[in-house]
């Protein structure tokens, strides 16, 4: 019985191992050096024996080398702006698999000497550094904001793949920058009568705009002042974005009432008795809307970009109980508790006012973020 199961672990050990060989010897039928040449590194790190992942890795090896020598040369000549960087990627994927041999002793005494292109590899980084410089110039010559972004994004990529690759770069990244950065200027109008006959005061929209404006200045490629009244002689904004609390539509307040009977029979000794109770249900509501105007013009044109409105919705409500008359037992537990409440004392117009600019902000916040987007 022993022997028997013993016979049969065996056999599935070498299927299992017969199948590892087969994928290795599969990916380099398909073509797939690389993968083959790392199945049998890992397969021969533990059995440095195993005959056909030694078979495999050495016919595998030569031909990865060569197709990887053979696509360096093919992007060479290709006339595509991003060549160099297809050459970078297949110089680090041959270092890759140097690596990968490195590790594992048998795999390198197979394969001799793997094969390394430092100097190569670096010669293409210099090219492809020089390449993104020059088509960097290109877009910074076009004079756009959306030109000048693409031009500071390829003289980033060329100072990542070549540092020093002209002693002008850190220059053309702030001119790129600079010209890539839109300046706007955020102002909120004064609040009209439509707001100040109910004493509004715009307080705490000032300070959410105004951190708003804070938080635009820490993103890439744009600034913004959040100005009290437009500033006409400003020479360095692009746009001006003017925010206009329009109307403040504050209802009256509704008020309703409901007269309630309440009955139930409780058990004391043998006996029943009913017990009755009269409530009055009463609930105060508010509602209110309130408006504002975005406008966004360009600087130098006056040109209309954005002209929207934004409406925010407000609604509160308070509701409580009053007994009548009658016996509160016969009452439920909850407009027992509801007894105890009294009639809250309703927002005034600056607490509504300001409930509502929570919602404004947001929805300005987003539309503009829509538009710079």
């Amino acid at each position: 019985m022993l022997r028997s199961f013993s016979v049969r672990f065996l056999l599935i050990a070498l299927l299992f191992a017969g199948v590892a060989c087969r994928s290795s010897r599969q990916a380099f039928q398909d073509g797939d050096y690389e993968t083959a040449i790392r199945m049998c590194v890992s397969k021969l790190r533990d059995n440095p024996r195993h005959k056909k992942s030694i078979e495999v890795i050495a016919q595998a090896y030569p031909q990865f080398l060569s197709k990887a020598q053979n696509d360096i040369q093919r992007y060479k000549s290709s006339p595509e702006v991003g060549k160099w960087v297809s050459v970078i990627r297949v110089y680090e994927r041959i270092h890759s698999v140097h690596d990968a041999i490195q590790t594992c002793p048998k795999a390198w005494e197979v394969i001799g000497s793997p094969m390394r292109f430092d100097a190569s590899l670096q010669e293409a980084k210099r090219n492809a550094s020089q390449n993104y410089y020059d088509e960097g110039m290109k877009f910074l010559a076009k004079g756009t904001f959306k030109d000048a972004r693409t031009a500071y994004e390829h003289f980033e990529q060329a100072q990542a793949y070549y540092p020093n690759i002209s002693s002008d770069i850190k220059a053309r990244l702030q001119e790129a920058k600079l010209k890539a950065t839109i300046h706007v200027e955020l102002c909120l109008m004064p609040l009209n009568q439509a707001f100040t006959q109910y004493g509004i005061t715009d307080r705490v929209s000032q300070n959410a705009f105004s951190s708003y404006a804070s938080s635009i200045n820490k993103r890439a490629f744009m600034e913004c002042d959040f100005v009290q009244e437009p500033q006409p002689d400003s020479e360095v904004i692009d746009d001006r974005i003017a925010l206009a609390y329009t109307r403040f539509m504050p209802e009256a307040s509704q008020y309703k009432e409901e007269t309630i009977q309440r009955e139930k029979v409780i058990k004391k000794d043998s006996t029943e008795e009913t017990i009755r109770a009269t409530i009055s249900l009463r609930e105060k509501s508010i509602k209110a809307s309130c408006t504002i105007e975005i406008r966004i013009t360009e600087a130098e044109t006056g040109k209309i970009l954005l002209n929207e409105t934004v409406q925010a919705s407000y609604s509160w409500r308070t509701d409580w109980i009053v007994m009548l008359k009658g016996d509160t037992r016969a009452l439920s537990d909850k407009e027992r508790e509801q007894l105890g409440e009294r009639e809250a004392t309703s927002p005034t117009n600056q607490a509504i006012f300001e409930a509502l600019q929570k919602d404004i902000a947001k929805k300005v916040q987003a539309k503009i973020d829509a538009y710079y987007r």
